[in-house]
């Protein structure tokens, strides 16, 4: 049983799709985990502002 070209072409670029979205979702999936493991850096303006004396007074 043979396919003729646009058949073959039409399959074809379905299953590269249907790969593309797997390969998305393996990605997302490992960057979701190191986000898990990875300790979270705080940027100097945040940690400013939460730790400063000043910015717990009320005004």
């Amino acid at each position: 049983m043979e396919l003729d070209a646009p058949m073959a072409h039409i399959i074809r670029g379905i299953l590269m799709v249907g790969a593309t979205g797997v390969i998305q979702v393996v990605a997302q999936l490992a960057l979701s985990r190191m986000m898990d493991i990875l300790p979270r850096r705080r940027s100097r303006a945040i940690r400013r502002s939460t730790c400063s004396p000043t910015a717990s007074a009320p005004s």
